[in-house]
């Protein structure tokens, strides 16, 4: 979830933690454990970060660009995610693996925007507060 701080903000530092944390627990997944139920993987709403985009995120801060491309692409990464899981049930683990390394590039790039919008909500704060 996402956490809010001093001041009522977004703690972005502690999302961006919540979501490397994330992708282990998916690793462990599809590994066999049972580190993260299938919806929170596949979904982009039931996920801390999507919970977040779809309640306010977006409301609040979709003027933001960088906030509509964290919405693109943390909804890619969880297509990618169900393409592993599929691909991982029916036995195919190379192509999975293949598919993993996308996903690791689109995480960073997760990671990446999530700072970005960061940014561009605290220029947005300072010129509201103007």
């Amino acid at each position: 979830m996402f956490f809010v701080g001093i001041m009522g903000k977004i703690n972005f530092i502690q999302e961006i933690r919540d979501h490397v944390i994330w992708n282990i627990r998916l690793r462990c997944f599809l590994d066999g454990g049972e580190c993260i139920q299938e919806e929170e993987a596949v979904s982009p709403h039931e996920c801390s970060l999507g919970k977040w985009l779809y309640t306010e995120g977006i409301q609040k801060y979709g003027m933001i660009s960088e906030m509509q491309e964290l919405e693109k692409a943390h909804a890619k990464l969880h297509v990618i995610v169900r393409r592993v899981i599929q691909l991982s049930d029916s036995g195919d683990n190379y192509t999975a693996n293949s598919e993993l390394a996308k996903l690791e590039l689109i995480s960073n790039k997760v990671v990446d925007l999530i700072m970005a919008v960061e940014n561009g909500i605290s220029i947005a704060d300072e010129q509201s507060a103007v």
